[in-house]
């Protein structure tokens, strides 16, 4: 199989740590969607979004929970990230709900408080999408565990999910965490301590 995405995607990275911590062997194409990347990603993306996935048989998959809900159907029950028993997976849905919103709002606000001309920057909106980056912050923190895994003594796919937004602001916005995060920032030290993770982390890319 083949994942076209950088690890600094926080939605290609946790592909990649799924496949990685379920055994799947995969190799990564690390096209980004900006610059000269983008023409060639559209070949394989009309949308020119990351992650695509492409199959052993050459049939693809985009969109990150796609992906991951397709790797779940291939998963050995040992090694399944998203709990089967209703109240387990309600729990952990509801975190990666959280931790999906927090991603792609903080994506949204690099790109209008950086990534776009400064002059076709518009202030109130990027304070609207710094709210709810904080806001986002701010709920994942109160469902964050004290100790060990949401999936318990091994990661599941809420940790990854926690884990991708977590890094992924470190990387980019690392002031929004300061005094607001300090269990997810232990769940992410815990999380990057299992090499499988810490290899797709953001500084790699």
């Amino acid at each position: 199989m083949k994942v076209y995405s950088r690890n600094m995607s926080p939605f290609g990275r946790r592909v990649m740590i799924w496949l990685n911590l379920q055994g799947h062997a995969f190799e990564q194409v690390p096209l980004q969607t900006t610059g000269p990347d983008f023409e060639k990603l559209k070949q394989i993306n009309p949308q020119g979004r990351v992650p695509v996935l492409v199959l052993d048989d050459g049939s693809q998959l985009v969109e990150s929970a796609a992906i991951c809900d397709y790797l779940e159907t291939l998963a050995d029950p040992a090694k399944k990230l998203i709990p089967t028993d209703p109240a387990a997976r309600l729990e952990a849905m509801r975190v990666i709900g959280c931790a999906t919103l927090l991603m792609e709002k903080s994506v949204a606000y690099i790109y209008e408080s950086s990534r776009r001309p400064e002059e076709f920057r518009w202030p109130d909106w990027a304070a609207r999408l710094d709210g709810q980056v904080k806001g986002g912050i701010a709920e994942l923190e109160a469902l964050a565990p004290d100790a060990g895994f949401l999936g318990g003594d091994v990661p599941n796919g809420a940790d990854v999910q926690c884990i991708c937004a977590v890094d992924f602001l470190q990387t980019t916005y690392p002031q929004a965490l300061e005094g607001a995060a300090t269990k997810l920032m232990a769940l992410s030290a815990r999380a990057n301590a299992i090499d499988v993770i810490e290899k797709t982390h953001p500084k790699h890319t």
